[in-house]
């Protein structure tokens, strides 16, 4: 259940350290447990393939996009403060909070609790790479808007399924989840 509104879109307090906030469904999603679109990183629309040559960011170095409307498709979406989550966000949100795998109306997903008790679902996705959605209840990913330190083919992603979540690299040509961030 959201605990606040801005442009439209709910965000839930999770009672996180830093005071972000996070959207209470990905990008596209018509529902808490849809799965929403998927983006390659660093790009504001969907798209039928995803593969290097179609990257608009593959290989090209980069700082931290986050806010900026030109790649971060939850700022170009949503507008005013939303935006994707960093690195140092998705560890947070892997850390602070407890993440009980559930299933909400045949998705299997995540009920993820803050430490004020609020809670958010996130679905388990999957990911598009080329024109196939891989692995969709079975593991998924959330972009973040931070690109690896030391390769300009790689961005950090949060990668939850059965059992495990850990914050890691990802093909920046990938289509993945966006989950929304506040302050």
């Amino acid at each position: 259940k959201a605990t606040g509104e801005i442009n439209g879109y709910g965000y839930v307090d999770l009672g996180l350290p830093s005071g972000t906030k996070w959207a209470t469904c990905n990008i596209g999603a018509l529902s808490y447990e849809d799965y929403g679109n998927y983006y390659a990183w660093g790009e504001i629309e969907t798209k039928t393939e995803y593969t290097e040559e179609n990257s608009l960011t593959w290989g090209v170095n980069m700082t931290d996009i986050s806010g900026n409307a030109k790649y971060d498709v939850a700022r170009a979406e949503w507008g005013n403060s939303w935006r994707l989550p960093n690195k140092t966000e998705l560890e947070e949100l892997d850390v602070e909070c407890t993440w009980v795998l559930f299933t909400k109306n045949n998705v299997n997903g995540y009920k993820v609790t803050g430490p004020n008790g609020n809670s958010i679902f996130i679905p388990i996705a999957g990911y598009f790479c080329d024109s196939t959605l891989y692995n969709a209840g079975i593991y998924s990913y959330l972009w973040s808007s931070t690109p690896h330190e030391n390769s300009v083919d790689y961005s950090y992603s949060l990668e939850f399924k059965s059992g495990s979540r850990k914050v890691l690299w990802g093909n920046r040509y990938d289509g993945y989840s966006i989950r929304p961030v506040t302050k």
